[in-house]
């Protein structure tokens, strides 16, 4: 399978470098060429009008060879202004689905199944601390775990609460009132009792 996954800005760029190097055939056969293309934050296309036109032929093109399309926005294709009536209507004819902030346990599982990836020991009490503070962007969570690696890495300790409240100390303020505590399901949970199958598809 071909896929190509970018972000609207990247899109942009392309189709920028393209104009000026005058490649615009390399660039929709990078683009139109694949099985499956997702791209992000397409609301970033409002008021860009030459480039909504290369956008609505890549729909069209993808579209009519039946192929898959994946598009996400921070509203749906209605509430994008500037954007051409006839993309809202491409952009509004397969399934929208609203996608929810991950809650703790989904933030927890998140955490653990990376740390499981990178061969990491995160302890229970660490993931507890991070996804009771962290839980509403993975994005977020993402970083802070990142940080909290690099930094066990750079000083060659063990992960440990105390470690990661310091590692940590500008993301979550050694200040900041607990949100959410470990309850028992989720400590079933942590110990590979309770599975969810498609969290490893969702971070990789």
């Amino acid at each position: 399978l071909n896929i190509r996954f970018v972000t609207s800005e990247t899109f942009l760029n392309d189709l920028i470098k393209s104009i000026e190097t005058s490649s615009m055939d390399k660039f929709r056969k990078r683009y139109r060429s694949v099985d499956y293309f997702l791209m992000d934050d397409v609301q970033l296309f409002s008021g860009k009008n030459s480039s909504q036109t290369e956008v609505f032929n890549t729909f069209n093109v993808l579209f009519d060879n039946k192929k898959h399309i994946i598009l996400t926005s921070d509203r749906t294709p209605q509430d994008i202004e500037k954007l051409e009536d006839r993309i809202k209507t491409r952009f509004s004819s397969g399934l929208i689905a609203p996608i929810e902030p991950p809650d703790y346990e989904m933030c927890s599982v998140i955490l653990l199944k990376k740390a499981e990836h990178d061969h990491i020991v995160l302890p229970e009490d660490v993931i507890n601390y991070i996804a009771g503070h962290i839980h509403t962007n993975v994005r977020e969570l993402n970083g802070a775990y990142n940080k909290l690696v690099s930094y066990a890495q750079f000083t060659q300790q063990k992960i440990t609460l105390d470690m990661a409240r310091t590692a940590l100390k500008d993301v979550i303020p050694p200040d900041a009132k607990k949100e959410l505590t470990m309850t028992a399901a989720r400590q079933r949970m942590l110990r590979g009792e309770v599975q969810y199958n498609t969290v490893s598809r969702f971070i990789k």
